[in-house]
């Protein structure tokens, strides 16, 4: 007997979700006749004349237009491999069809699985979920920021709810971009998919609006009163779930105009129905019946490949860690990071002209809902990329070792001496690291004294990935009291990883740094970098010791730049690059190639 009850519940459940929408509407509907006692709506549709209608069509078929991209910002978010046009029409032809339909998650589902062969069922369900709630959030937020220019009597809450929504919305986005709750996790739309919903959202409502009000006689109700009615009324049959949102609609439009106009609205909503519902529903369940769209494309895969040993910027093998790759497209080719909100090209291209790295970082990060830049490249590239019209901010200075030129001889090098002079007193050798794995004490005494490393761009501790690296351990008595890593080719090394235990002798870390421009010099590389500082007045005073330390080796500074198409976008990228060194995605710490590890806090790598 307990057993057929609990086998019923669902049944029961189910029958509710078809059955209290459709109450709604009859109650709702019941409530409407009541208000339009003596209101002859006919009469008032006949007098709506010929231009109104095609007016409104016009308006229609704009917000229809905007209404297909969300489906293309989903589809980024997501990464379907789904083209842009076609996600575009996909999406249209799916919420006409669903929003005439109603119960839009299950039917706005099947449309666009059926419309997108290749496209899983949980994918084509995923889609819908994240356009429903974006757009109920961008409305709500919407709403409040209408009703602030133009207020609804006797709702003077509204225009809080987009006060304190949109700002909070934005801080979790930017700094919370995963939510994980045990082994799941859920990815927030960027920042850039966020302004996007929102445009399209104001687009689509707006053009929404306008049809039904061009509908309704010239001067019975002004624009400002029938948008933010148009919003609520909306955001109203949204959450009733009933089919097109019929009943909750018209009610609550009826209520938020002026007495004495029921009859123009009334008119205004039927021929809204036809031209923005039963029409749109017609066409989409005629391309539903007849059409689909060319199949889901997996996205080209973009990896490591191998990277050449003669590096202009060794540096760049700092992609080899989790999250790293090389795009490449024809003769270009640029290392590159992705963070929540950006892809960064890392220092200079690979290989390939400018303008056709820049194109390459556009392309891709426009595919995943994110703004392009490129980070810490030379004085060269950032002219390049700024006639290229790009914006371009100084963000650094790396310091640059001629290998043949540091010789220990001469007034530039006098504080280096004597910090050698002291590791060698105490008793500290040099040399070649042979058991990677035993440093991890090492990196362990680090991290516990100064707090978890940093990461994203810079290194962090891994045996797999440090063994792509050179590396000079500094041992005392046979211990391991620090270690620093060195990404090398052909043209340059470059200071990775560096880390001590508490309580070195003085001079150590200067020891291991002379023994690398000594190994680099005797193996015919020209120069070795020091990596880069912040070069910014704040972080310049706070960076004092880390440039004293660089110094003590008379390099040349060479400043480096940050570059993105315009000022926005250099704004957010350099936060989100600042958030993602200080605040790694610990997903990023694990795997094969384990990624990186703290520099600025180190002192020695840079931001």
């Amino acid at each position: 007997m307990n057993s057929r009850i609990v086998l019923r519940l669902p049944r029961v459940a189910r029958a509710w979700r078809i059955v209290l929408p459709l109450a709604i509407a009859a109650g709702c509907f019941w409530l409407l006749l009541r208000q339009l006692e003596g209101v002859d709506a006919l009469a008032a549709l006949a007098a709506i004349p010929g231009w109104s209608w095609v007016s409104a069509c016009a308006a229609t078929g704009l917000s229809f237009w905007a209404v297909g991209r969300y489906d293309a910002v989903a589809h980024r978010h997501l990464n379907t491999g789904v083209r842009t046009r076609t996600a575009h029409k996909s999406g249209a032809c799916a919420i006409a069809f669903s929003q005439a339909v109603g119960f839009g998650l299950v039917t706005g589902t099947l449309a666009r699985w059926r419309l997108l062969p290749g496209l899983s069922w949980t994918q084509a369900a995923q889609l819908t979920v994240f356009v429903a709630l974006s757009f109920v959030a961008a409305l709500a937020v919407l709403i409040g920021f209408i009703t602030l220019i133009a207020p609804l009597p006797g709702r003077p809450w509204l225009p809080a709810l987009a006060l304190l929504a949109l700002p909070l919305v934005v801080l979790v986005a930017f700094f919370v971009p995963v939510i994980r709750v045990g082994r799941y996790h859920l990815a927030l739309p960027s920042l850039p998919a966020i302004a996007a919903i929102g445009l399209w959202t104001v687009i689509d409502t707006a053009a929404a609006a306008l049809a039904l009000w061009l509908l309704m006689p010239s001067g019975e109700l002004p624009w400002g009163v029938v948008y933010p009615a148009y919003l609520v009324a909306l955001g109203a049959a949204l959450v009733s779930g009933t089919p097109g949102g019929a009943g909750p609609f018209e009610l609550t439009l009826v209520l938020l105009t002026p007495p004495g106009t029921e009859a123009a609205v009334i008119a205004a909503i039927l021929a809204f129905r036809v031209i923005y519902f039963l029409v749109p529903a017609a066409v989409s369940g005629l391309i539903l019946w007849r059409w689909r769209f060319e199949p889901v494309s997996p996205g080209e895969a973009r990896g490591l490949a191998e990277l050449p040993d003669d590096l202009a910027r060794s540096e760049t093998a700092v992609v080899r860690q989790p999250g790293g790759q090389v795009l490449r497209a024809g003769d270009a080719a640029v290392a590159a990071i992705v963070t929540p909100q950006v892809v960064a090209g890392l220092f200079d291209p690979i290989s390939g002209r400018m303008d056709e790295v820049l194109r390459l970082l556009w392309v891709t990060a426009r595919s995943g809902n994110r703004l392009a830049c490129l980070y810490k490249c030379n004085a060269r590239s950032a002219v390049l990329a700024r006639r290229a019209g790009w914006k371009v901010q100084r963000v650094a200075r790396e310091a640059v070792v001629s290998t043949a030129r540091c010789d220990l001889a001469g007034a530039p090098f006098r504080q280096l001496r004597r910090k050698l002079r002291s590791a060698g007193k105490a008793g500290v050798t040099i040399g070649r690291a042979e058991n990677l794995g035993a440093l991890r004490a090492v990196d362990a005494d680090w991290q516990r004294a100064r707090g978890r490393a940093r990461g994203t761009t810079i290194g962090r501790f891994d045996p797999g990935y440090l063994a792509l690296q050179t590396v000079l351990v500094a041992t005392l008595e046979g211990r391991a009291i620090a270690f620093a890593s060195f990404h090398t080719s052909r043209r340059e090394w470059c200071l990775d990883l560096v880390r001590w235990s508490e309580g070195v002798p003085d001079g150590t870390m200067h020891a291991l740094v002379a023994a690398a421009i000594r190994a680099a010099a005797a193996a015919g590389v020209p120069r070795l970098s020091l990596a880069a500082v912040p070069d910014h007045p704040v972080t310049r005073r706070a960076g004092k010791g880390l440039v004293q330390f660089k110094d003590s080796f008379a390099p040349a500074w060479q400043p480096l730049y940050l570059a993105a198409p315009d000022a926005a976008a250099l704004a957010l990228a350099a936060a989100d690059l600042a958030r993602a060194v200080r605040w790694p995605d610990p997903g990023r710490g694990r795997g094969a190639k384990d990624p990186h590890e703290d520099v600025e806090q180190k002192g020695f790598a840079m931001t």
